[in-house]
């Protein structure tokens, strides 16, 4: 086994807990509507670490993929002490901030966990750390007015539907010379997500990567075979993935009783496929791919999903049915609906854990995924005290995981918020994947009104247009949208 992973840290979204299992049964709506997650509650505490994996391709018992051996995530965490600990490297790039007033947003009032990492970060530094309450729904307007006026907090959280909007409107800068993107506890995969016309505008240091989360009793009840042995063999893939969301379908008549797969990801098989939508490209423009085979190909799947099977439901934006066992299979992330719907103490049936189907034009493994960094506005003051602070948190995150600084009676509540996002099987399964698989996400939603305007282009498919009709017929909806980012012809 070779470790191939760093142990990687991320700050943690409080989420409102709780879910209503008694939802009246009713049908599946289709390509519904619904907000983006937008809630940005304050980041505190860890996201998730450590990582590894066997070597790819080796055979072990006639699987493609080794069965990754389950370790406690509580031992994983001691596998690389070094993040919990300062590197010399960015003390000698955060010195300079002795002495400096930093400015850095919240979105909830401050926490008495928050105000012990100010407490520790101002002690760390010699500086003067200033928590700016926000609300979330404002906080992109207000955003751009602070940035005219030139007063703004010196560090902001730029999430990927926000990336494009922010580097066209000059509302951040570039952030190479204020972090060490080669600082192990900063994932640079990710960060170079962030790259732009040959500039990095975000540090990152974990993903939201989508995975699948399966009624593991409704599989063994129907004599189907387990996705997560069957991705072991090599064997999870469009094909096998279709046939297991058609039989977790159940009618009752003519109404569905049990949907096999939903999510409200609508383009998520194209995103399984290898798809982005969208290149960013080196140059500054923007070239969109809806017309390529990885995005008709994950979409074609989608509409016989919806339109020949009635299999899949896009558009759910709720977890409930699924805990509620109406829907046999379900992508999302392990952070927020996950945590926030604690699912592995709610659901009455055991769940299953499997990343999602490898389609024909996917290339190795891929890890799509919903993705967040942190860059500087460009009339910030304090540029490098803001990404100080950052940098801080998540080696702040680490020492908590590892009980420093933290009373004994209260390591148990650190370590419950990740236990409210995965089980130790599942986490290893899921650093396993992650050793092999290669990150990607899509801006596309962040491009001008595309959001609003692609359920057009859904729409059409879901009524039953082949795809490639649909792009034809929609593509330049989008190609008007970048000419408004970027004016390119």
């Amino acid at each position: 086994m070779k470790k191939v992973l760093s142990l990687l840290l991320a700050l943690m979204m409080l989420l409102p807990a709780g879910v209503a299992l008694g939802e009246e049964t009713d049908e599946f709506d289709s390509f519904d509507s619904f907000d983006e997650f937008d809630s940005f509650d304050e980041f505190d505490e860890f996201d998730s670490f450590g990582g590894f994996g066997e070597d790819e391709g080796e055979e072990a018992d006639g699987y493609v993929i080794p069965r990754p051996e389950v370790v406690s995530a509580k031992e994983l965490v001691k596998l690389d002490a070094s993040l919990g600990e300062i590197s010399a490297s960015a003390r000698a790039l955060y010195a300079p901030i002795a002495g400096t007033l930093v400015r850095v947003p919240v979105f909830a009032e401050p926490s008495e966990s928050m105000m012990k990492k100010k407490e520790a970060f101002e002690k760390e530094f010699g500086c003067t750390l200033q928590l700016e309450v926000y609300g979330w729904n404002e906080w992109r307007s207000q955003l751009i007015q602070m940035v005219a006026a030139k007063d703004v907090p010196d560090v902001v959280p730029i999430f990927d539907e926000q990336f494009v909007t922010y580097v066209t409107q000059g509302v951040v800068q570039p952030v190479e010379a204020y972090v060490d993107l080669n600082d192990p506890v900063w994932n640079k995969e990710l960060s170079d997500l962030y790259s732009w016309g040959g500039k990095v505008y975000g540090a990152a240091s974990e993903a939201d990567v989508i995975t699948i989360y399966y009624n593991k009793d409704l599989v063994q009840e129907y004599g189907l075979e387990d996705p997560y042995e069957l991705y072991l063999k090599g064997e999870w893939d469009f094909e096998n993935f279709r046939k297991t969301a058609k039989a977790l379908t159940i009618f009752n008549g003519e109404k569905r009783k049990i949907i096999g797969f939903s999510t409200w990801i609508t383009d998520v098989l194209c995103q399984a496929n290898g798809s982005t939508s969208v290149i960013l490209n080196a140059d500054g423009t923007i070239t969109p791919t809806l017309h390529e085979k990885a995005w008709l190909e994950g979409m074609e799947l989608t509409q016989k999903m919806i339109i020949e099977d009635k299999s899949f439901n896009p558009g759910d934006t709720s977890l409930t049915k699924f805990l509620s066992g109406r829907v046999g299979m379900y992508a999302e992330r392990a952070d927020y609906s996950i945590a926030q719907y604690k699912m592995y103490e709610t659901a009455p049936f055991e769940i299953g854990f499997v990343p999602l189907p490898k389609g024909p034009s996917t290339v190795g493994e891929v890890a799509p995924a919903i993705i967040e960094s942190f860059g500087v506005p460009t009339s910030a003051k304090n540029p490098l005290g803001g990404m100080a602070w950052q940098y801080f948190s998540l080696v702040y995150g680490h020492q908590r995981l590892m009980g420093i600084g933290v009373e004994e009676d209260k390591l148990d509540t650190v370590w419950n918020s990740f236990y409210q996002k995965w089980t130790d099987e599942h986490y290893c399964q899921y650093l396993d994947y992650m050793s092999r698989a290669k990150l990607q996400c899509s801006f596309v939603n962040g491009i001008g009104d595309w959001f609003i305007k692609r359920w057009g282009l859904l729409g059409d498919i879901e009524a039953g247009t082949p795809p490639a009709v649909a792009v034809e017929a929609h593509i330049g909806e989008l190609l008007f949208e970048i000419k408004s980012m970027t004016g390119q012809e």
